[in-house]
């Protein structure tokens, strides 16, 4: 298999001999041979709105086919199905153990209508949004908690998945409108890392074009990320 690591280009956030969160990209031709679900990964099941012994409290969801935000550990951690959806990975070392800590998230489609109304709307609705969709809350309270544990300069964040959607409503600002809901929700969750971390997260491989199911592994020791996708963007 022929491994297709992505560096980033810019590593400002992160202080010298911190590596930044390492991505290797294949087909799932690419990637047979390997048990990427293997009992070492704690999975965030998007359909049952579960992270895989995850305690209450540690882990968000608003429920079976909503969205799932990990608890923050040492795991390995893994996730399928992301369609239209995406996933955001933060990694940082702890400041007391010295090890790498991680969280995943997988966000359905649904969240983006409720992303840009929260965005877009009077704080009345606002707050009604927030009740009935509390992502963006959540992953505040999640951001938070991994700046709060890691040490400085060590915190790194990715997003992956997603595909090319259909235009977004024309009501919304002239800045926007123009946007499919992939470049819209990927704008919003760069906005709220680097409200909490100082940067934005980086953005791997942009939104598929073939419709399929992308899976993400993450090796939260080594961090690397293995981005698992039938189409893979050549020329990004």
């Amino acid at each position: 298999m022929v491994e297709k690591f992505k560096f980033p280009n810019l590593r400002e956030h992160l202080k010298e001999g911190v590596k930044p969160i390492m991505v290797c990209i294949g087909t799932p031709e690419d990637f047979s041979g390997q048990d990427l679900e293997s009992v070492v990964s704690f999975g965030v099941d998007w359909k049952n709105g579960t992270y895989q012994s995850g305690q209450k409290g540690e882990f968000f969801t608003a429920g079976p086919t909503t969205y799932v935000i990990s608890a923050i550990d040492d795991k390995d951690k893994f996730t399928e199905g992301l369609n239209r959806c995406t996933s955001l990975v933060v990694s940082g070392t702890d400041k007391e153990t010295k090890k790498n800590i991680s969280f995943l998230t997988h966000q359905p489609p649904g969240m983006i209508s409720f992303m840009k109304e929260y965005i877009f709307a009077d704080e009345v609705k606002k707050e009604r949004t927030k009740e009935m969709y509390p992502f963006l809350d959540d992953l505040r309270i999640q951001l938070l908690k991994m700046k709060e544990k890691c040490e400085p300069g060590t915190i790194d964040a990715v997003i992956v998945g997603g595909s090319d959607g259909k235009l977004t409503p024309v009501d919304l600002t002239e800045q926007r409108k123009k946007m499919n809901d992939y470049l819209l929700s990927v704008e919003i969750l760069k906005e709220k890392v680097e409200q909490v971390l100082g940067f934005n997260p980086r953005e791997v491989n942009g939104p598929k074009k073939d419709g399929g199911q992308d899976k993400v592994r993450f090796d939260n020791e080594h961090r690397g990320l293995y981005f698992v996708r039938s189409d893979i963007n050549q020329d990004i």
